[in-house]
């Protein structure tokens, strides 16, 4: 337990702090966010009283409310630095070859994707130092399908140009005056880069989702919910926003969910959902490999603990039973691994 004189001391420090900081000129960069934070804070104590005692629906609607408090939160939190900093990096980030470049070679290089994907091997023998050379397709499929549905629909243009603040709206003008001043981006090509920061984040946040319920599987709601809401503080997501690293973990998370909750169920079209999903991921990027491979060694430990007795035989029968609907290894396997049935 804390003495007296400790906590005196540690309280001192924390005023003297406070006092230095509010007299100060010093720019903490955090203008408008205490406000959100607030309103987050509240919901996330408001919803974790009331998550422990709501319907399934009830649930899902508190799960998508702090969704888009999250998304809220982040994005005040990358307004809060200075304007070159903000929002508009994210537009930089997302168009400059040295950062990311799938949007530049979607728009530049990808309008036959036949052709694309057919020369796709030889661009990856050659490579790169900007991980366009490193990756599969995915992401470029990803940008060229945006830029195809934004220059198909001059109303889906018209809606995603409107949501742009001043600050991205004046970094579009400087791409275009400087970097593109003879091969201006055009209004849908515009919609389409912004479109990407829409998505990523959205994304980003969604993780939470399958958080929750990979969570739930073996913890109370009240714990499931409190790691949901922490995941859109991890100050990581601000700072690698938008770069495609923010879409992984939903992807994995949701992998992971579908997988176990397929088994534990027995259902085999989530396993098929898991497997589709995991297939999109390792569309965009091998960093998904990991996650596969620990799914598939957390599965084959639980059956080979419940079969301890025959480790080798016993784990290649089962396994194959199963696989044609005739074993309840499934059930056995979270029970051995303290998941709920």
């Amino acid at each position: 337990m804390m003495s007296h004189r400790s906590f005196f001391v540690i309280l001192g420090a924390s005023a003297a702090s406070v006092v230095l900081l509010w007299g100060a000129d010093i720019p903490l960069g955090v203008v408008g966010t205490v406000a959100v934070g607030t309103v987050y804070v509240g919901l996330v104590v408001l919803g974790q009283r009331r998550i422990t005692v709501s319907k399934r629906g009830e649930v899902a609607s508190w799960l998508a409310g702090l969704a888009v408090a999250g998304f809220a939160w982040l994005w005040f939190v990358q307004q809060s630095p200075p304007a070159e900093y903000g929002l508009s990096r994210s537009v930089f980030v997302l168009h400059d070859p040295g950062a990311s470049g799938y949007f530049t070679v979607a728009r530049n290089e990808a309008d036959d994707v036949s052709r694309f994907l057919g020369t796709y091997e030889a661009r990856m023998v050659e490579g790169d130092v900007f991980h366009v050379g490193t990756h599969p397709p995915g992401l470029f499929l990803l940008h060229r399908g945006l830029l195809a549905t934004c220059e198909w629909s001059p109303t889906m243009t018209s809606l995603v140009n409107a949501t742009q603040p001043v600050s991205v709206l004046d970094t579009f003008e400087s791409i275009n005056t400087y970097v593109r001043s003879n091969d201006p981006l055009t209004e849908s090509e515009q919609a389409a880069l912004w479109l990407g920061v829409l998505l990523t984040q959205a994304v980003a946040v969604a993780a939470l989702l399958p958080l929750y319920l990979l969570v739930r599987q073996t913890h109370s709601r009240s714990a499931a919910w409190m790691a949901a809401a922490f995941w859109p503080l991890t100050p990581a997501l601000a700072v690698f926003l938008p770069k495609s690293d923010a879409l992984y973990p939903f992807l994995g998370l949701l992998f992971l969910w579908l997988w176990q909750e397929g088994l534990l169920r027995r259902r085999g079209w989530m396993c098929a959902l898991a497997g589709l999903t995991m297939w999109a991921g390792l569309l965009m990027s091998l960093a998904l490999l990991p996650v596969a491979l620990f799914a598939v060694l957390r599965t084959g430990w639980g059956v080979w603990k419940h079969e301890a007795d025959e480790p080798p035989r016993r784990f290649v029968a089962t396994a194959t039973t199963w696989a044609g609907g005739r074993s309840r290894w499934p059930r056995c396997y979270f029970i051995s691994s303290g998941m709920p049935t």
